[in-house]
């Protein structure tokens, strides 16, 4: 608070104060009081209001420095009302009461959809875990009897199993920190698992694949790296061309860490796309991709983050796409 503030808060009370004064020193006058009285009078009066407003001035700024400073040192702002004073007067004391109030129920009402949020997650953990039992016996079913069906329905088998990771991984990315276990391990032990996964893929649209073998180790979770490695993946084979797409795999080695690259001869993302390949949901301007869910970007994005790795797109429309994954040098990240 302002000493300019202050006056204006209190303007009509300065302006009565004033009236006041004049009135009485004109009935003083009126009465036959000497001059002299009248002066002194004025002055005590001016004197005594002074002091008084003085006083109440410094106290309320005081009171608003405690209150700023105490607002400002908390994380969880709703809060602050729990390590403020009560103030003394009757009308602020209501206010206060009646924020602390409100803020409670809104704290009730945060723990209350909290955990009516984690028992809706970990239902649909649940619920993921059994349905991968019936995908994985109709993939049993199919390979015990081939068939002309076969190819087509392994095909939509994979998709189905793809979207029920992808369910499980967003699921959990709000809370990455409750399953993050961090491994010494290889970059190519994270990528030989997510090409076996799509291996079948590859080679029903006749792609061309070229790995380079390395041997860099780093430092984070594999479970989620092989997630979104998995992600760049098949974006990278969805959007090629059968008998004719290209996906190379590579390492570019930097001062600041190592770069995880996919690249692919796709068709390219549109400049005006670029700037929102990440928002959730979003799939692009061509609406031939009716297949897309927008999710898989989005997801590798914001894993990426809290992995504290870095997530680099570049694209050009018509030639392909290379995904960058990159791993810092010399830094042990903890989300």
């Amino acid at each position: 608070m302002t000493g300019k503030t202050y006056l204006e808060e209190h303007a009509g009370i300065f302006l009565l104060q004033i009236f006041m004064m004049i009135l009485l020193s004109g009935f003083l006058f009126v009465t036959g009081t000497q001059a002299d009285v009248i002066f002194y009078v004025g002055v005590i009066w001016i004197l005594t209001t002074g002091i008084y407003f003085g006083r109440d001035y410094h106290k309320q700024k005081k009171r608003f420095q405690e209150t700023e400073a105490v607002f400002d040192s908390l994380e969880e702002k709703y809060l602050y009302t729990e390590l403020l004073k009560e103030p003394s007067r009757k009308m602020e004391g209501l206010y206060f009461q009646c924020s602390r109030a409100a803020n409670q129920a809104m704290m009730n009402k945060i723990e209350e959809t909290k955990g009516s949020a984690r028992e809706y997650k970990e239902y649909i953990e649940s619920w993921i875990h059994e349905i991968k039992n019936p995908i994985t016996a109709a993939k049993l079913y199919c390979a015990n009897h081939p068939g002309e069906q076969e190819e087509g329905l392994n095909k939509e088998l994979r998709k189905i199993e793809e979207l029920v990771n992808q369910a499980l991984y967003y699921a959990r990315s709000g809370s990455v920190e409750k399953d993050y276990f961090v491994k010494k391990f290889s970059l190519m032990d994270a990528l030989l698992p997510v090409l076996m996964e799509y291996r079948s893929t590859i080679l029903e649209k006749h792609l061309s694949l070229e790995v380079e073998e390395f041997k860099e180790v780093v430092y984070t979770d594999p479970k989620w790296v092989e997630y979104i490695i998995g992600q760049l993946l098949s974006n990278g084979i969805k959007y090629v061309e059968e008998n004719t797409g290209k996906l190379q795999i590579y390492l570019k080695k930097e001062e600041k860490g190592v770069w995880l690259c996919i690249k692919d001869n796709g068709c390219g993302i549109p400049p005006e796309d670029m700037p929102r390949i990440f928002e959730k949901g979003f799939t692009g301007s061509d609406r031939k991709k009716q297949h897309a869910t927008g999710m898989g970007l989005y997801l590798a994005k914001g894993l990426s983050k809290k992995l504290g790795l870095s997530l680099k797109i570049d694209s050009v429309k018509g030639e392909g796409t290379t995904a960058r994954l990159g791993f810092p040098a010399g830094s042990l990240y903890r989300p």
